[in-house]
Parts: C-alpha cells; structure tokens; sequence
C-alpha cells in the first residue's frame, strides 16, 4: 500500500492512497463469505455458494461498493500516522477502481495551521534531586521481605501490639440490631482502619472481652455509615491475635527470591535502579512542569470533531482493556458510580490537554527546526528494547516497518521539543531524601502537588516494582 501527499494550503492537504492487490482481495474474500452465509440460491448450501453465481445475482459493482466502504477507514489511519497527520476534518473526493486489482482514493485533509508559540524560553523550574539514603534503602529492602511475611499465632499470654492482625468476634445485641455490625472482624492494627476499636483493644490478650460503642466498630474509610440510633455498647471478644513473620535477609533468602546471589548483591542493583528511577521520575516532573507553563500562556481552541474522535478513541482503548481483563465495562461503571456520560467528560477533558500539547509541541519543533538523526532512532530503540527485556534488533526490524517508525519519529520529535524548553529554562536543583516506600507527597513536599500515580518518583509502590524487576 502506498499514498502521496500533497500540500494545498495551510491548512489542507490533499492525501492520495493506493491500496495493494492482497489487501482488496483480504475484503473481497471476507464480502463473498458474508454474501455467502446469507443469499439463497437452489441446489446450493449456505456458505457454499459459488462466487462466481454471487457475483452475478448481486453485481460486482455493489461488491465493489461494500468493499471500498471498508477499504477506506481501514487502511486511512495508517496513512495518517506516516504522514503525521491530524484531521480536523475529512472528506473523500475521488475513488478509482482498475478491475479488482487495484484501488485508489483520495480524501482531502483539514489540519490546524502551527501555532506561533511564545514565552518558551527562560522559563523557572525545580528539579528535585533525590538522595538514596542508608535509611531509604532500608525501608525499601525491608518493604521487599514483607512481600514473603508468613503470618503467625501468637501465644496466649502476648498482648496486641501496633503491628499485630486481631481476629475479634462482634457480640450484637438487639439494641444494636438490626444496623450495628456483627460476626467475626479482622483489625490491622496501625491501619487507621478502625481507629476507636484499635485503640480499646490494644494491650488486651487472646480471650478479653471488651466493651465498645457501636460506631467504634464501623470503618474510618466508609462515608455511608449508619450508626445505630442512641450509638448503644456492643460486646467485643479476642478470638486470635496474629503476626506476620519477616523472613531474615540471608544471602539463600536473596538465591531464594531474585537472580541475585548475596544480600550484597541485591542491594547494590537496588541503590543503582532507585537512584536511576527516582532521577527519570524528577526529570519527568520537570518537563512536565515547564510544559504546562507554556500551555497556560498559549491560547489555542482545539476543533470539536478532533476532540470527538479523541475521546471516542479513548472509549475504545479503555473497554477493550477491561475486556481483556474480563471485566464487563457496564459492570465497571456500576461499581464506580458513575455512567458513560461522566465518563466522556474525564476523557474529554484529558484529551483536550493532550490534543493541546501536541500542538503546542509540534509548533515549537517547526520553530526551532528540530530534527531526527538515525542515531536518534537507534538510541531509542536502544532504551525500548532495555525496557522491555528485548533484542535490539529485533526491534529495529519491528520499527522498520512504515508505520511504526513513524509513530516513533513522532514521540521523538515531541520529547525533543520537551527536552528543548527544558535546555531553554532557568532550573534550579534542590536536594533531599527520597520518599519511603508508602510515604504520602505532603510528606515530602517538592513544590507541586499530585497523587501516587505520578511520575515524579513519588510513587512508592512503583518505585519498588520497578527497582525489583
């Protein structure tokens, strides 16, 4: 398949495509099957109806028809990631057929026009650089041998401690019912779980009954609580009092657990992929930072039908993610409460920024004349194949193929106009501990704010996956 593009103003390009014989004949195999399936013809099967009598009751110029119907969407998107392009709209202006050999199209393209970008340069940020500290690598080694914690019963005469999983049997009592809870309960203790209940039994053995109020025994994470009227005293007994037991860090733990040999072993990669990922997140950040800057000081109105097809897009990839994980995506939206509509809105407001930053990305590189080398390529195959666990050149044979190298020629030309603004700013490095495994971002505030999903190495928990892998 091949196609041409050509340039008839600022904003419209014209995009002619040639789709190969193999392919037309992949559709018109698939149309003559269906055809097949359905039309009824005397002293034939269905599905076994001969082509050649298909073509005569139905005509070739319909198949023809149904076949460029699918032909079109089908094979234009590939084309549009080689030629980069983003549509704002499309139309088609001219078909041609030659037998059933060849087929061509041509659909003219509206784009935005580059936006005149400003106040890129000499921009302020900071870039937190975080120190892996004795204490840093500590917690993340010993949140690693919690990983194989075998749980424990203690002896009868060990009294509840801050560390301890408390199996405690709710007394109800018909004051209580029919809301107040009931029945066997396990208590993390430290959790903050049930903050009141971890309190009153802390300190008690194996076999204590307690009294408590009923609100002490519903949880500090649920808003839609209902506490039985006159919040009456319930009855609480300690039926088991567990531990988890961390295995020791031996070197045969270490053989045991990882492709490592000696506890000296794995901890030297664990210092090394923790400073390097910690590093990657704050540079990560950064950019991210910078970026944003420039956006809010550059006003342009993305068109509707490109967020449309951006957030159908998003659609798609998420439901067939769920569905890949065998999740029914109605199901989904049932148990987080929210509906589709509310769905679009997330996605619209996230695909608007992307969209945005695309541009504003893509008219910086037009601007500085940015451009791609070989090396450029082969250094981010490189990293890919590191990534992933593959052969390089492998990759390089997966990459040579048209679209795929496009789609890579295009995330390196943004990430070098991210990496230009960064070159361009005024960036200031501060020094500090790196978070704990766990530790929450206000406790190591860094001039931002976000949750644990972001890239900045405050991810705790995949940080540690990371360093493991």
């Amino acid at each position: 398949m091949t196609s041409k593009l050509e340039k008839i103003s600022e904003t419209k390009v014209n995009l002619s495509v040639t789709v190969d014989r193999q392919t037309i004949g992949k559709e018109l195999d698939r149309i003559f099957k269906d055809l097949s399936n359905h039309i009824s013809i005397p002293g034939f099967r269905k599905g076994k109806v001969p082509k050649q009598l298909i073509q005569a009751r139905v005509g070739m110029e319909s198949i023809l028809n149904e076949a460029q119907q699918q032909l079109i969407p089908s094979t234009l998107q590939r084309e549009l990631v080689i030629h980069d392009l983003d549509p704002v709209s499309m139309e088609v202006k001219d078909t041609t057929w030659t037998g059933t050999e060849k087929f061509e199209y041509l659909i003219e393209v509206e784009i935005m026009a580059p936006a005149e970008i400003s106040g890129y340069r000499g921009l302020t940020g900071t870039r937190t650089r975080f120190q892996v500290t004795d204490r840093v690598i500590e917690a993340y080694i010993d949140q690693f041998r919690n990983r194989f914690a075998q749980p424990v019963t203690m002896d009868d005469d060990h009294r509840i401690e801050a560390t301890d999983k408390v199996i405690v049997k709710i007394v109800t009592t018909e004051e209580a019912s029919p809301t107040a809870p009931h029945g066997m309960r396990l208590v993390e203790m430290g959790s903050s779980i049930f903050p009141a209940l971890e309190e009153k039994i802390s300190g008690h053995l194996k076999g204590d009954t307690i009294v408590v109020s009923s609100s002490d025994l519903f949880s500090s994470h649920d808003s839609n609580q209902a506490i039985p009227e006159g919040n009456p005293e319930m009855t609480v007994e300690i039926n088991e009092i567990r531990r988890n037991e961390i295995p020791e860090l031996t070197d045969d733990f270490i053989k045991e657990h990882t492709d490592k040999n000696t506890v000296q072993e794995f901890r030297a990669e664990l210092v090394e992929k923790l400073e390097e990922n910690f590093s990657k997140h704050s540079d990560e950040r950064l950019k991210e930072t910078l970026v944003t800057q420039v956006m809010e000081k550059t006003e342009i109105e993305i068109p509707a039908p490109m967020v449309d097809r951006a957030v159908e897009t998003k659609f798609e990839e998420f439901e067939h993610y769920l569905r890949e994980k065998g999740i029914d995506p109605r199901a989904y939206y049932n148990i987080v409460k929210a509906n589709r509509a509310q769905m679009e809105e997330r996605f619209r407001t996230d695909a608007t920024r992307e969209l945005k930053l695309q541009q504003v990305l893509r008219s910086i590189t037009l601007q500085e004349n940015l451009e791609i080398t070989e090396e450029d390529f082969n250094e981010n195959i490189t990293k890919i194949a590191a990534e992933q666990g593959e052969n390089p050149e492998k990759l390089k044979v997966i990459f040579a193929e048209e679209e795929r190298r496009a789609q890579l020629r295009r995330n390196i030309l943004l990430n070098k106009a991210m990496e230009f603004i960064v070159s361009a700013a005024e960036v200031v490095d501060e020094t500090r501990e790196a978070p704990l495994p766990g530790e929450k971002e206000e406790e190591h505030d860094h001039g931002h704010s976000h949750d644990h999903d972001c890239n900045c190495g405050c991810s705790s928990e995949e940080m540690t996956e990371e360093a493991e892998a």
